[in-house]
């Protein structure tokens, strides 16, 4: 009989672990593939839900100006305990976390952006006399990577796109953005007879102040 619950308990770990890296396989597949971050995100949240026992799953990012993180996705969660939730530095402590989601049993690991933290990975449920194990933190850790993964992936495409159509030093657009726009407008001035103007703008001392700034 002792046998018998080793082995079942075995199965259900190899059950797991395989779960698990079918999951990072295609989570691999998703961000190779440069699909929307908010869906890559939802998927990685569900997986780690699913490993997990179906347990409270829940991914915060920062907003880069006001230093707050908000909810970017997550699993199993009442939508009243995440309405609004914005967190502060001081709030992701695990004891003040787990408060402000009523839960028993928490485990955070950092999400990171070129090499910065920049959200995290939350996993958390109510049962009693519960510990995450190692070799869970472990695999959570991995898939913290794997969001850290897509989340640059996602601001390199963005970035992209920008230098595509703007200088990288100034901010401004460059002669081609300028030049499809300019036709662009012609065109639409043609259509709807109406004036179309361009304005040119020679500023003095702009090569020295090019050369000191």
């Amino acid at each position: 009989k002792a046998y018998g619950e080793k082995t079942k308990l075995i199965n259900i770990e190899i059950n797991k672990k395989v779960i698990a890296l079918s999951g990072l396989l295609q989570i691999g597949n998703l961000i190779s593939s440069s699909k929307e971050l908010a869906g890559t995100l939802d998927f990685i949240i569900q997986k780690v839900s699913d490993i997990e026992n179906n347990s409270m799953t829940l991914l915060v990012l920062m907003d880069e100006e006001s230093k707050e993180y908000s909810v970017a996705s997550s699993c199993n969660l009442e939508e009243g305990k995440l309405s609004g939730l914005k967190l502060r530095q001081s709030d992701m402590a695990p004891d003040s976390l787990a408060k402000k989601l009523g839960l028993k049993n928490i485990v955070g690991m950092p999400v990171t952006a070129a090499g910065k933290i920049c959200g995290m990975l939350v996993v958390g449920n109510n049962e009693n006399d519960f510990i995450f194990a190692d070799d869970e933190k472990e695999l959570l850790k991995v898939f913290a990577k794997q969001i850290s993964i897509a989340v640059e992936n996602d601001t390199l495409i963005r970035r992209s796109k920008e230098l595509a159509i703007k200088d990288d030093v100034t901010g401004l657009y460059n002669y081609n953005y300028m030049k499809s726009r300019m036709a662009e407008e012609i065109k639409r001035a043609l259509v709807y007879q109406r004036p179309c103007g361009y304005l040119m703008v020679d500023v003095d001392g702009f090569k020295d102040y090019t050369a000191n700034y």
